[in-house]
């Protein structure tokens, strides 16, 4: 009984030395697994960054060897009307002869024709256009509904949205004609409607109407220029009535928003400029 006993105690020591070398050898294992796991990482991280560094060099090159450099733009609305500026368009054209006429086409909105202006040479090959827009400056509006069944109404909502934002677009490129010879650069496109986003900002509208939970959040991403904001309900071409929105901290909010004795709703923003714009939320 006595070396049964000794037996058994050998066993279990020998079974417990296996455990041990078993985990130790697990636990091994995971921390090479980790090793590897951790070298593949920053061996994509240096490829990335070193394909970013390329791709980097590459546009620096085609820049240097382009033969009209980076088109930049500036606005200007001062002392003219209030739907009335001026875009000025600057650039350099490398390697060009007296003699070569440089002329700057664009086209706002869904247009497919160009108008073309004859750009003015300063010096050392910058030329110079001013372009006189007349556009419809108001906030960018974004507007989501959240409702049964609302996947069509935010796909048309969606649509409307890219329609304004084609008709608030300008496309432009520059062309140089020398001996015959025309070379354009390439189409740029510039929303014009960036200048309205500038000074009244984005007006955020979160429409929330399910089952018997009904609300409306606006946010504003332009701190101390509104005044007040009103939601105003019609009956069909009837206005049943105007209701404020309370803030609260960065947004404004309306809850119970009654949907049943209107057809439409319709948000008024007043700025503390004297400036007022509405839009049509929901119908």
């Amino acid at each position: 009984m006595k070396y049964f006993s000794v037996i058994v105690t050998i066993i279990l020591l020998i079974s417990l030395i296996m455990n041990f070398n078993l985990s130790s050898k697990v636990g091994q294992v995971e921390n090479h697994l980790i090793n590897l796991s951790n070298n593949q990482q920053q061996i994509l991280s240096s490829v990335n960054s070193q394909v970013d560094n390329i791709r980097f060099v590459m546009n620096d090159i085609q820049k240097q060897q382009s033969w009209i450099s980076e088109i930049t733009m500036d606005v200007s609305s001062k002392d003219l009307p209030n739907d009335e500026m001026v875009a000025q368009f600057n650039w350099q054209i490398k390697d060009r002869s007296s003699k070569s006429k440089v002329m700057f086409h664009y086209a706002v909105g869904e247009k497919d024709t160009f108008t073309s202006i004859e750009a003015d040479d300063l010096q050392n090959g910058l030329y110079h256009v001013e372009v006189p827009l007349n556009v419809n400056l108001e906030p960018q509006w974004e507007i989501f509904l959240r409702e049964q069944d609302s996947e069509s109404d935010n796909f048309e909502m969606d649509r409307k949205r890219k329609e304004e934002l084609n008709q608030q677009s300008m496309r432009y490129f520059v062309s140089i004609t020398e001996n015959d010879n025309v070379k354009s650069s390439d189409i740029s496109t510039w929303y014009v409607g960036e200048v309205g986003n500038e000074k009244y900002g984005v007006i955020s509208v979160n429409l929330d109407f399910i089952q018997n939970h009904s609300s409306i959040m606006v946010t504003t991403y332009k701190t101390g220029i509104i005044e007040k904001l009103q939601l105003l309900r019609y009956k069909n071409e009837s206005l049943v009535d105007e209701q404020d929105f309370m803030p609260e901290f960065d947004h404004y909010i309306m809850n119970n928003v009654d949907l049943d004795s209107a057809t439409r709703l319709i948000l008024r923003v007043a700025y503390k400029n004297g400036e007022t714009f509405e839009k049509v939320i929901y119908e």
